[in-house]
């Protein structure tokens, strides 16, 4: 079995080596003796690559190994163990758990977000203005000009306040929609549409507080009422704490609910 180090490797090492010497050393003592979050170091590490090292090319990723992240690691942690603890949780903690278990719906399209890389993929259709509460909005009717591959997208109304001209309100579903009489012998994927209600938590940005679902969806054996609720609250840099509730009891973790499609019965969340 051969240990050598790869060209490629070698390359990343020397890459965070510098970033370390140049960066991280300088002013490490400092922030820690601030309490201070690092936040520019960590926008620096992101334009690096490093937050991409262990995802797949498909979503984005460079699809390194392990060996090669704990290279890139163990020179950071040379600078700043506090900075190396932080990016951690980030790239293993945190968002690899979205990238292995979370579905499409949870990683893109719950709540939607309608990104500058994605406008170009949607019809966007002006409706007009609308109070919404106190504020006044603009309205648009999006949907996606194709359907490209598997990829899944948002078709529906959005709100935009007119002022920060952010969304504030989302309302719509998942498309396409994967009924058995179109595709025969492939699992059915229906969805519910949705409302979303944002909310400005920092002074600056929206983010989604309330989701709400209440939809009957048609499947080939039956007809399945779904109602489903999704609450944010107290809003951290990290970490997420999750309940489920099913018929009005919280489940423990791990355990899940009757499956609505072969009993008829509504999972909330």
């Amino acid at each position: 079995m051969n240990f050598d180090l790869t060209d490629e490797q070698r390359q990343i090492q020397e890459t965070f080596a510098r970033f370390c010497d140049d960066k991280i050393i300088p002013q490490a003592a400092a922030l820690d003796e601030a309490h201070a979050y690092p936040h520019a170091l960590f926008k620096e590490l992101g334009a690096l690559g490093f937050f991409a090292m262990r995802y797949p090319a498909a979503v984005g990723g460079l699809d390194t190994d392990l060996v090669t992240l704990c290279l890139a690691l163990e020179e950071i942690a040379r600078g700043s163990m506090s900075l190396a603890g932080c990016v951690t949780m980030q790239s293993l903690m945190g968002t690899k758990f979205l990238e292995l278990l979370g579905s499409d719906d949870i990683r893109n399209r719950l709540p939607f977000v309608l990104t500058s890389d994605e406008i170009g993929e949607y019809n966007i259709l002006y409706v007009g203005q609308q109070q919404e509460d106190e504020l006044r909005c603009y309205v648009f009717d999006v949907a996606p000009k194709e359907i490209v591959g598997k990829k899944r997208y948002f078709q529906g109304r959005i709100w935009v306040d007119d002022k920060d001209f952010q969304i504030v309100k989302t309302y719509g579903k998942t498309v396409p929609q994967i009924t058995g009489a179109k595709h025969k012998g492939k699992e059915e994927h229906l969805y519910p549409s949705f409302t979303t209600w944002r909310e400005q938590i920092d002074g600056k940005y929206w983010f989604p507080t309330f989701t709400k679902a209440d939809d009957t969806l048609h499947f080939q054996l039956n007809d399945v009422h779904i109602r489903e609720i999704v609450k944010y609250t107290n809003y951290k840099r990290f970490g997420a704490r999750s309940r489920i509730t099913f018929e009005g009891k919280e489940l423990p973790p791990g355990e899940k609910g009757q499956n609505p499609q072969q009993q008829g019965q509504q999972p909330q969340k």
